[in-house]
């Protein structure tokens, strides 16, 4: 048997690429996808394990078959610092006799080539796609390695590939039989990163949609997502489909358009048919798009036979679920875990369109209730791995990881940076895991550095963009609030670092950061808080956020302000993305959940369920729908319905074990809430509630009932009446 994991993934193996090709001042636009191919002889049939990467996407095949059924492998990285690296047991596909393994590269985020908001076309590590791959048998010997001799087609039928824009490709291309196409590999100095191995869940296929043509035309699959299409179509040589995806339609039925960032085609796919008489079937590679409706567009003589959306995302497993007889808390949850599993196609982005952009903010804001419903702590470690990659010595971090070529003097600040601290603490306080937070502490440390330096007479000024996508715009407007706002997350993560310090035994780190918080509470306590409970500008979060964090001199008196405030607003979701956080929580934590679960059911504009019971079916970056329809960053609710309608809470004192306190709502009905294994489900009927609480075998759960001790429960199922 060989080793699962490999100390060093490529004893012989080299990094190999086009001959001649390379980013430059002479080439510094897009080709057709290079195709690499060897064969090899060896009696192999008892097994052997493939170990590969690439630079830029790769899809490989063996004899014929897919060596994988991940999509957009690796995962991208900053490729200055690290490349993910995947070992396959690929002993099925292997045969006696010749081998044949085949592997073609997609630009990705390696070399993206086309101009725009982002700067990718400027990133410091661009070049022509590359990959590395090594080839063991049963035994452990290097069989096939890549080097020089390899084979490589530079005219293949993926003419072109965008990880934004979309693909081209040429169906008549794909024999390869042209021995003029082809030429030998060239070694390449390779990414200069280190390898890392892949330990999150890979991209797949979750979910096939089939499409319906509506009266205009246009395709719907019924549920914007990430992913790409399946397409059927018969017709002749060299007629051409372009598939053009969009997540809205307008009322007269045409696509809705939004800033793309980007000139020219954007998420658009072509496929030109070799005119197989009965029938072709195609999907792309090496993009993904953010889309529920398409217009397909024939040119040519060809016929549209059907489309489906293949949704992709990481494959991650579910530990978590809700059931609830309330229709909008089920709205909301579903809408969640569309848009979660749309913003998480490899690491944490803000969404599947225009960006992909794995921004700091967003995955903090979502990363609770993506850990409630999915085991989805691996893929945050990697992630952050690649945000501490990218720190610059003093300390600085960029807003978005890993692809950040232009992350660090714009969007960031404490409520994105502090990520690096705060994922690590939730995945410990859940999990009990504390390695994550001793592999990143380092980090920390360096940011607590350029943090405090930041700080102007214990605020964060400047430093920071408030309460984003507030319906108001105040994360503009209100100065003190954005200020008031990024001073709380400083100092919460300095109280979270030093409680990390401290178990991790770094004491005397964790005593300078405590003193630097009561320094920053005190600054924040003379610059914004009154003695009427008030808090900078008053707004819902600004009082939430000093409330939560500790920072309220009299939390009560706030957190009752805090009420009256959301009553006056109408109970409407005038927050943004802190707010919509916390404000919920506040207000369930100090005795107002009537006021809570109205705020979190509000129907009218601005609110979630406003766009959602007008046919959405994923959150929005913003109430009025005026930029992206599928972002994850507002996405507390399902994370809130675990805590409080569950009951699910995580005490640090005790990390990986649980506490039950639910909230029964009889406005609510039912509900019932599972997270590995443990179930907590209420329902109202007959003018009583019944509590119950299923815990598997091995399993034990501490219990606290309204005017009750608390008990434990162990393994079996228990019923009580609230």
């Amino acid at each position: 048997m060989i080793e699962e994991v490999r100390a060093e993934p490529f004893e012989t193996a080299r990094w190999i690429g086009v001959a001649g090709r390379h980013f430059g001042w002479g080439d510094r636009g897009a080709h057709p996808a290079p195709v690499f191919r060897k064969a090899f002889v060896g009696e192999l049939a008892s097994g052997g394990r493939l170990a590969i990467t690439g630079a830029g996407y790769y899809y490989a095949e063996l004899n014929g078959h897919p060596v994988t059924d991940a999509r957009l492998t690796p995962t991208p990285s900053n490729y200055d610092r690290a490349v993910h690296w995947t070992e396959y047991d690929v002993s099925p596909l292997l045969r006696d006799g010749t081998n044949v393994l085949e592997v073609t590269l997609g630009s990705g985020f390696y070399d993206y080539s086309l101009e725009d908001n982002f700067l990718m076309s400027q990133a410091s590590w661009r070049d022509s796609p590359m990959f590395i791959a090594e080839l063991r048998d049963a035994s452990g010997r290097v069989r096939l390695a890549t080097d020089a001799t390899w084979d490589v087609c530079v005219e293949g039928p993926w003419r072109f590939d965008s990880i934004r824009r979309g693909t081209v490709y040429d169906a008549r291309l794909e024999k390869l039989d042209d021995p003029k196409a082809w030429r030998k590999a060239e070694k390449k100095h390779g990414v200069g990163g280190a390898f890392r191995r892949a330990d999150h869940p890979p991209v797949r296929v979750i979910a096939r949609r089939p499409m319906r043509r509506l009266p205009t035309g246009i395709w719907d699959s019924g549920q914007n997502a990430a992913g790409v299409c399946e397409l059927k179509v018969r017709g002749e040589a060299g007629a051409e489909v372009v598939l053009v995806h969009r997540e809205d339609v307008e009322a007269d039925g045409s696509l809705h358009e939004f800033a793309s960032f980007q000139k020219g085609e954007f998420m658009t796919d072509h496929y030109i048919l070799r005119g197989d008489p009965a029938g072709e079937t195609w999907t792309p590679r090496f993009t993904y798009h953010g889309f529920r409706y398409v217009r397909a567009e024939v040119r040519g003589k060809a016929e549209v036979l059907g489309l489906t959306q293949l949704a992709l995302s990481s494959d991650f497993k579910s530990v978590g679920a809700l059931e609830t007889s309330d229709p909008s808390l089920a709205r909301l949850q579903q809408a969640f875990l569309w848009s979660y599993r749309s913003n998480f196609v490899g690491y944490p982005t803000d969404c599947p369109t225009r960006e992909k952009q794995g921004w700091s903010g967003d995955a903090l804001a979502a990363c609770e209730s993506g850990l409630c419903n999915f085991d989805a702590a691996s893929a945050y470690v990697d992630w952050l791995r690649g945000f501490a990659d990218v720190q610059r010595p003093n300390g600085q971090l960029p807003a978005k990881s890993p692809i950040s070529a232009n992350g660090f003097n714009w969007g960031y600040g404490p409520g994105w940076d502090e990520a690096l601290v705060l994922i690590p603490w939730q995945i410990y306080v859940m999990r009990g895991d504390l390695q994550p937070a001793k592999e990143l502490y380092p980090a920390m440390r360096r940011y607590r550095k350029f943090a405090h330096e930041m700080m102007t007479d214990g605020l964060a000024v400047d430093f920071g963009l408030g309460d984003w996508c507030d319906p108001a715009g105040n994360c503009w407007r209100r100065k003190d609030s954005v200020t008031a706002n990024a001073t709380c997350y400083h100092y919460l993560g300095l109280v979270t670092t030093a409680k990390l310090a401290d178990r991790l035994g770094e004491t005397d780190d964790a005593e300078r950061w405590r003193a630097e918080a009561e320094e920053v509470k005190r600054s924040f306590q003379q610059a914004f808080c009154r003695p009427d409970g008030g808090v900078a500008s008053d707004l819902p979060t600004d009082l939430a956020l000093a409330v939560a964090f500790g920072l309220a001199p009299d939390a009560r008196r706030t957190a009752t302000l805090l009420a009256e405030t959301v009553r006056k607003g109408g109970h409407l979701q005038r927050y943004g993305i802190f707010g919509a956080k916390y404000v919920p929580r506040v207000l369930m934590d100090f005795g107002f959940a009537d006021d809570a679960l109205k705020l979190v059911k509000a129907r009218e504009y601005p609110s979630v369920l406003h766009y959602l019971e007008r046919g959405a079916t994923t959150l929005w970056e913003r109430y009025d729908g005026s930029d992206s329809r599928n972002h994850v960053m507002f996405g507390d609710m399902s994370a809130w319905m675990f805590r409080y309608l569950g009951g699910f809470r995580f005490d640090e004192r005790s990390p990986g074990e649980l506490i039950l306190e639910p909230v029964a709502f009889r406005e609510v009905g039912s509900f019932k809430a599972t997270y590995r294994g443990i179930t907590s489900a209420w329902t109202f009927k007959d003018g009583g509630c019944t509590y119950t609480v299923s815990v598997p075998a091995g399993g034990r759960v501490t219990l606290r009932l309204p005017n009750r001790e608390p008990m434990t429960l162990s393994e079996g199922l228990h019923e009580f009446m609230l």
